[in-house]
């Protein structure tokens, strides 16, 4: 209930778990609200869940779009 810009109306789980889904905008914005809310043992999250919500419905200083593509192209990619 929380992404909803996309229209989908398949559950979170689905959208993680279905390799479908695997290059959706969607993915992406879920991993990054669960890696705020959690971050795996060693990584550091910059962001609180809040603000990944905020970045989603451009409420914070980036657009939505800046955001994701960070996510992708920084977050998703490098390690340290």
């Amino acid at each position: 209930t929380i992404f909803t810009k996309s229209g989908y109306t398949v559950s979170l789980f689905e959208i993680m778990r279905n390799p479908d889904y695997a290059n959706t905008d969607e993915r992406h914005w879920i991993c990054a609200y669960l890696n705020s809310m959690s971050p795996p043992p060693g990584y550091k999250f910059p962001y609180t869940s809040a603000q990944v919500l905020s970045f989603y419905f451009e409420t914070g200083p980036y657009t939505a779009s800046e955001a994701l593509e960070f996510f992708k192209k920084y977050m998703e990619t490098h390690n340290s």
